[in-house]
């Protein structure tokens, strides 16, 4: 926690880790850029950047190739595929899927079925 909280605190939010992103598909709608609805605050604290950096992550879970272009483009170095890598791990745990290996493959986060066999598998 305190590793994150001291990288965010150098993160100037100038959205170059975004911008540089190949896999970023939502530059026209960015919940960065939206005022209406508000997502993701303007404010330069470091939870809300934080919060910009895990809605971020999350959209590109099991999209993201671990390229690195993200941490290139960053002015202050902050390690942003950490954060990448940890949900790509997920994905592998969770789903055996790993980005970029299939050109065929679906990520799983963009193939949701409702009759998905395993779907009430916890309850839901």
């Amino acid at each position: 926690q305190e590793f994150w909280r001291a990288q965010m605190q150098r993160c100037i939010r100038c959205y170059a880790c975004r911008n540089a992103c190949p896999m970023c598909v939502c530059r026209d709608h960015c919940i960065a850029q939206t005022r209406d609805p508000g997502w993701a605050s303007q404010r330069d604290g470091v939870e809300d950047k934080f919060f910009f950096q895990m809605i971020h992550a999350s959209h590109l879970a099991g999209r993201c190739t671990e390229c690195g272009e993200c941490e290139r483009a960053c002015p202050v170095n902050i390690p942003i595929l950490l954060l990448k890598r940890k949900l790509n791990r997920e994905m592998l745990d969770l789903f055996d899927y790993r980005a970029g290996v299939d050109p065929d493959a679906k990520p799983p986060l963009l193939s949701f079925k409702v009759e998905e066999e395993r779907i009430n598998e916890r309850g839901w």
